[in-house]
């Protein structure tokens, strides 16, 4: 959930090598019930030093920003 106005939010973004924001909804599937959509954004945070790697992964999901403490930069791609 990419409650991005919340304290744990600013936390992992401030620590997080790289960020990526889904594009759309993402589904749940549960098989004794009908499947729902998310009722928010999500956003996939990631901790390690091959943000390269994680920006060929992620970004077909949606914006995928290289984060530091200093700046946030945005990683432009197919999602543009």
């Amino acid at each position: 959930n990419a409650s991005t106005e919340t304290k744990w939010f600013s936390k992992f973004a401030a620590r997080a090598s790289s960020v990526c924001f889904i594009a759309g909804r993402l589904s749940f599937w549960n098989p004794t019930r009908e499947s729902k959509n998310a009722p928010h954004g999500n956003a996939l945070f990631y901790f390690g030093s091959n943000a390269s790697k994680f920006y060929e992964e992620f970004a077909e999901l949606g914006l995928v920003f290289n984060c530091n403490a200093e700046h946030f930069t945005l990683v432009f791609g197919d999602a543009a």
